[in-house]
């Protein structure tokens, strides 16, 4: 009899080993478009246009959100091509706090990208 019941607690065990789920950690979201090009900016990236690395084809659109929505300020230039086409070069205003707010902005959005539970 205690054969019978020690086969039978063996597959309630093997059972209950195949229903354990082990939880992966969550990986962390890439960084947002707005993060890659605001990271730009404080490096003084040359450039920054519409590349993979800035995960956007609207930089416009990007630097009109860190202006209006979260008081950055920027110097731009315009730039004609050789084909004679016109764009715009964006740059951080030289201004140290213009910096630290900048600066400040990006981590807080790394911290909130990092802690979110989406």
């Amino acid at each position: 009899m205690s054969n019978i019941n020690t086969k039978k607690a063996k597959k309630i065990l093997a059972n209950e080993a195949l229903n354990i789920t082990i939880k992966q950690p969550k990986k962390p979201k890439p960084p947002t478009s707005i993060e890659l090009i605001l990271q730009g900016l404080i490096n003084c990236a040359d450039d920054i246009s519409a590349e993979p690395k800035y995960n956007s084809t609207r930089i416009p659109n990007q630097i009109g959100e860190l202006k209006n929505n979260y008081g950055i300020v920027f110097d731009n230039v315009n730039i004609r091509t050789p084909s004679g086409k016109w764009y715009r070069r964006y740059y951080l205003a030289k201004d140290e706090a213009n910096f630290e707010k900048a600066r400040a902005l990006l981590e807080q959005m790394r911290k909130a990208r990092l802690v979110s539970t989406d």
